[in-house]
């Protein structure tokens, strides 16, 4: 969702014959590198505030600033978010701006078994801050993390585990109310048993993938932005076939800011 829910992101897991996905799906590939969490956490934080020193005038409107930022609420204020896609059927977040430029969310998103498809849920935060504005340009760092626990109905048979997105998006406004961006990062994953004993130990490997997004917005209101996204996961060039549920991540969805 608008860079990362797509960022978001999230995945279906699927299985044959309405069996639960195996384990051995991920086997093989690299555990969760705790550092790109840490990296994405540094990386945030430097870039926050990003505010213009004392005497300087505010740099130009953010893109689709006529309407709600599907990212980032005015300082002060909150944002809601739905949205619906693949691999998640729902998702939602509330979000909070600390300032114009940094923003934490809270999201959800769930996927029901289905048939021969198996559903999940994952629960999460959306940190976001702004890298850097320049007219009617915009960079944003996206990362959000996530954990899958075990719950009967959505992914029950997989052991708990973890997801995190880090994604660097280029946004640029055509307007008051609509703008497009594309976007570059990363997604890992782990079992939580992988990360606590610092991989000697593990029901799922994890693994390491690389993301390219597109997507637009457009102001439906003073305070209410359609967006949608859509994404491709990768292994360097090619579709990463090993990532389960399929390589193919879109979302379309609105944002109201409260």
């Amino acid at each position: 969702m608008a860079g990362a829910l797509g960022g978001f992101m999230l995945r279906k897991l699927q299985s044959g014959g309405g069996q639960a996905a195996p384990r051995s799906d991920l086997r093989g590939l690299r555990p969760l590198p705790v550092q790109l969490l840490v990296a994405s956490v540094v990386l945030l934080a430097s870039h926050a505030a990003f505010a213009s020193p004392p005497g300087e005038e505010p740099s130009p409107a953010s893109p689709a600033s006529a309407g709600a930022d599907p990212l980032f609420p005015h300082a002060g204020h909150f944002s809601g978010t739905v949205a619906s896609g693949v691999p998640f059927v729902g998702v939602g977040e509330a979000a909070y701006g600390f300032t114009d430029k940094f923003a934490l969310g809270a999201m959800v998103g769930v996927t029901p078994n289905v048939g021969s498809i198996q559903g999940t849920l994952g629960v999460g935060v959306r940190p976001r801050g702004v890298v850097f504005t320049s007219g009617a340009w915009r960079s944003s760092l996206v990362a959000p993390v996530l954990y899958y626990p075990k719950v009967s109905g959505f992914g029950g048979a997989m052991e708990p585990w973890m997801l995190v997105q880090p994604t660097l998006t280029l946004e640029r406004s055509l307007g008051s109310e609509t703008s497009v961006h594309a976007g570059a990062g990363l997604i890992a994953a782990s079992c939580i048993e992988s990360i606590l004993t610092l991989g000697k130990e593990h029901d799922m490997q994890g693994g390491l993938w690389n993301t390219a997004t597109v997507g637009a917005t457009t102001s439906l209101s003073a305070r209410t932005t359609l967006f949608a996204e859509a994404g491709i996961v990768l292994r360097g060039v090619v579709p990463a076939q090993d990532f389960i549920g399929g390589p193919a991540i879109a979302f379309v969805g609105v944002t109201r800011e409260l």
